[in-house]
């Protein structure tokens, strides 16, 4: 894999996608209760970076771990936006910082997706994007896992 030209692009890029799988395998560990759009997030986390690694490596016909990812993430995007709207915003601890952090996480989300297209095009800073993108996607990984919840 070839970014800008850049020689450690490989292996940051495994390191990257070997750490988020990682660190959200120990946050789902971490979890006292688990349901079943905890199990549907391990899946799609899991499968992105499994097929991350596996692209990096050159290895062919990752279309069945290509599928698991598209099924847990309609799964996903069905469940939490029927969760969503079932409890009408009654979720007492969505305060204005579990706000700001959920939208760094969409701007995260978005970072890595315009960095990877710009990446497909050849346009300047691409990478730069992108990496910011995974430290903002890792950043709030970390505050999730190790976050310490005061009664």
């Amino acid at each position: 894999m070839k970014i800008l030209d850049w020689p450690m692009a490989t292996g940051v890029m495994f390191f990257s996608f070997s750490i988020i799988g990682i660190l959200y395998g120990f946050r789902f560990w971490k979890k006292p209760l688990k349901q079943f759009n905890d199990c549907n997030k391990l899946i799609l986390i899991l499968s992105w970076a499994i097929n991350g690694i596996l692209n990096i490596l050159d290895v062919q016909h990752t279309i069945f771990i290509q599928l698991a990812i598209a099924v847990s993430f309609v799964l996903w995007f069905i469940f939490e936006g029927t969760d969503y709207l079932a409890h009408d915003g009654q979720n007492t601890k969505n305060n204005t910082l579990q706000l700001l952090w959920n939208i760094a996480m969409v701007f995260g989300t978005l970072a890595i997706i315009v960095g990877s297209l710009m990446q497909i095009l050849n346009l300047e800073y691409a990478f730069s994007i992108l990496v910011l993108g995974g430290v903002v996607a890792c950043a709030y990984i970390f505050r999730d896992t190790f976050t310490v919840v005061r009664m």
